[in-house]
């Protein structure tokens, strides 16, 4: 646990495991800060932050219930690489759906191990522990951990093992996401025998995949001498693609423990491009990393604010800028950047003196008006693309224009100083923001619209000629608990306004998720007031990813090029975010992985839709030709309809499910979980046309 930092904060453990000269047994936590052992953190928004972390705690996984009120004791063995470094234990105490308090400790350590505690009274029923380094300032120094304990009470007694015998399971990929014939995939068991006597532990396997279904996994014997510890690395099935939950219960003794580990077996990107972006990057290189390896290519960054760059006219911050788009670009995705995200910075804007701007939103309300003098906006707009024109070829002109506050709003209700912006100001402006970009770099792409949805403002958008001044028209979508399917009508719609203007462009979707979550933080769960995510949760993760692979199918056939999940928040141990669909907390896989880096592998960066059908009321077909491959895919819309489908045998034809699994040839019976058809290049719309309705 370490600093919030904009939406994210760490996203793993800091640190190794060393196995010599431990306080207790044979491990110890190593926590090594200075140059390029700090982490950093980063983030795009509201400011652009950069943090080198220099308290970067470890952290008990899980929640302790304890009594409100009552005393407790924290323990913990700690020592440095020198005399003098300050480090901290502590313990967060959580209601749950709402705030916590912590209860910390300083200390001074030495280069010897020492007992440090901590008593307490927690305030709320459940906790977890931390401890760790809490530097003033930078330095190389490394801190250890041993043998940390919390028991009731107002004094510490002699470390006590958790229980005799104690186990652990961790995937050996990092978060559990795997390649599809990732040599030694596999998961760690690890026995540790803390007492005088041998053990022998039975651990028993309950695997489940996508759809809940059960997977057969052969139990083991560990045989755990005493006081040593047992390791053994469980070979994954070399045919495991998608998603599986491994839940392992052990038993050893009297005592039963079970941990449950998601994993996810995704294929190799295809390239580097993919239909799939991220609005934000995330904070750490960790998270890029793991959501390249489930097929996103792309990450929005908004770091270019005006107010934030060009504080004053003529000083530019360029630093800014470049920590947040190069540290994405360094480790390979591409980088979509908002140019400018708001139309001003406070010093040009045309806002009233008198304009509210504390607190957020108020902090950038100045920055949501039009600029008094739009040739300012075009020279701030010419020199960022200028600098950034051999890193980004794409821009992305204001965030949600007219309908919110974030730019140009249409302010009926005279919340945000009374100006009634309309479309026609804003193709205004973009005409001068466009001209302005291309000059700077001909061969750049503009990115603009309103930014909502299929049919909001889009009609006055487009008759005040925004078309002519963009490459790529830009939407955004929150379906919360609507169908995909729905959004089909209104994109024929938009795509209509656009032929009847002379000039159809293809469409990205910068913003839109779906969300779910099997592994809720708390239950009865409730969700909390204000919170974007928790209130427009379905009911399941596999719901989550069936809409979403079904949004994809939809979309992809009406003109769009890429979607772009929001977003790149990934909440802190014990606390995730569920605004990234994707991933639990550290990267976990949550469903939507494995699901988009399928679909993100068989349609590759630039599919070609070849046609769309529709089977009866709720079945669903849509085809693409995908560079190495035609591909179909298949779905139906209501759970509770049955549809069958026959396809003719075709050379080379393969069917697979939604992880990517083969299945047998022969009828298919209609999912809300859409499947696929792999076939020959080009071979995508002969295949639609052969599908006919069978018999159920």
């Amino acid at each position: 646990l370490g600093t919030q930092t904009g939406w994210g904060n760490l996203s793993r453990l800091h640190g190794s495991i060393e196995t010599q000269d431990a306080a207790h047994g044979r491990s110890f936590l190593r926590i090594p800060l200075g140059g390029d052992q700090t982490p950093v953190l980063h983030f795009d928004y509201y400011e652009p932050l950069v943090r080198r972390e220099l308290a970067p705690l470890a952290a008990g996984r899980g929640w302790i219930e304890v009594e409100r009120g009552k005393p407790y004791t924290l323990s913990c063995m700690m020592r440095a690489s020198r005399s003098g470094v300050r480090a901290l234990l502590g313990v967060r105490d959580k209601r749950p759906g709402g705030g916590h308090r912590d209860h910390t400790q300083a200390v001074t350590l030495t280069t010897e191990w020492k007992r440090y505690t901590m008593t307490f009274r927690p305030l709320n029923r459940y906790v977890f522990v931390l401890a760790g380094p809490d530097l003033e300032k930078e330095e190389p120094v490394h801190v250890d951990l041993d043998a940390v304990q919390l028991q009731e009470g107002e004094q510490a007694t002699a470390f006590e093992p958790r229980q005799p015998v104690e186990v652990a399971l961790e995937p050996t990929a990092p978060a559990g996401i795997f390649a599809e014939g990732e040599r030694g995939a596999a998961l760690r068991l690890a026995v540790c025998n803390h007492s005088a006597a041998d053990a022998k532990v039975e651990v028993a396997f309950k695997v489940t995949d996508y759809f809940d279904g059960e997977v057969p996994w052969r139990g083991e014997t560990v045989e755990a001498p005493a006081r040593t510890i047992v390791g053994r690395n469980l070979q994954l099935p070399p045919a495991w693609k998608g998603y599986y939950r491994v839940q392992v219960t052990v038993k050893a003794a009297d005592a039963a423990e079970t941990i449950a580990v998601p994993l996810a077996v995704v294929p190799k990107p295809a390239g580097d491009d993919t239909v799939l972006g991220i609005n934000h990057a995330f904070t750490t290189p960790h998270l890029i990393r793991l959501a390249s390896k489930v097929g996103v290519a792309w990450f929005r960054d908004w770091s270019l604010k005006w107010n934030h760059i060009e504080p004053e006219r003529g000083r530019f911050t360029w630093e800014r800028g470049d920590a947040q788009i190069d540290r994405v670009l360094a480790l390979g995705p591409k980088v979509l950047c908002l140019l400018p995200p708001f139309p001003s910075a406070d010093w040009i804007s045309e806002a009233p003196a008198d304009l509210p701007t504390k607190g957020y939103p108020g902090s950038r309300l100045r920055s949501a008006w039009a600029p008094r003098d739009p040739n300012e906006l075009a020279r701030y707009v010419g020199q960022c693309v200028a600098r950034y024109k051999d890193r980004m070829k794409v821009w992305e002109f204001l965030n949600e224009p007219i309908y919110t506050d974030y730019a140009l709003p249409a302010d009926k209700g005279n919340r945000y100083g009374g100006r009634n912006y309309a479309p026609a100001d804003y193709v205004a402006l973009l005409k001068t923001a466009s001209a302005a970009m291309k000059k700077a770099d001909p061969g750049c792409k503009v990115i603009g619209g309103i930014g909502s949805g299929a049919m909001n403002l889009t009609r006055e958008t487009i008759e005040a000629g925004a078309l002519e001044h963009l490459d790529i028209f830009n939407l955004h979508f929150y379906p919360g608990s609507r169908l995909p399917e729905g959004y089909a009508a209104e994109m024929d719609k938009l795509l209509a306004l656009m032929d009847a203007a002379g000039r159809r462009l293809p469409i990205w979707i910068t913003e839109f998720s779906y969300y779910g979550v099997d592994n809720l933080p708390r239950r009865p769960f409730i969700p909390v007031s204000g919170s974007w995510s928790e209130n427009r949760l379905l009911e399941s993760e596999r719901d989550c990813a069936d809409r979403t692979v079904r949004f994809f199918a939809v979309m992809l056939s009406k003109g769009v090029e890429k979607i772009f999940i929001h977003s790149g928040a990934s909440g802190e141990v014990n606390q995730p975010s569920f605004e990234c669909a994707l991933f639990d907390h550290g990267g976990v896989p949550r469903k939507l992985a494995p699901a988009m880096a399928v679909l993100t592998h068989l349609l590759g960066p630039a599919p070609v839709c070849e046609g769309a059908r529709t089977f009866g009321e709720t079945g669903h077909a849509a085809a693409f030709r995908a560079g190495r491959h035609g591909v179909v895919i298949l779905w139906k819309d209501d759970p509770d309809a049955d549809l069958r489908l026959v396809v003719p045998p075709t050379p080379g034809l393969q069917r697979l499910d939604l992880m990517g699994r083969p299945q047998p040839p022969g009828p298919i019976d209609l999912s809300t979980s859409p499947g696929y058809l792999v076939g020959p290049p080009g071979q995508a719309k002969q295949i639609l046309e052969s599908i006919r309705v069978g018999r159920p």
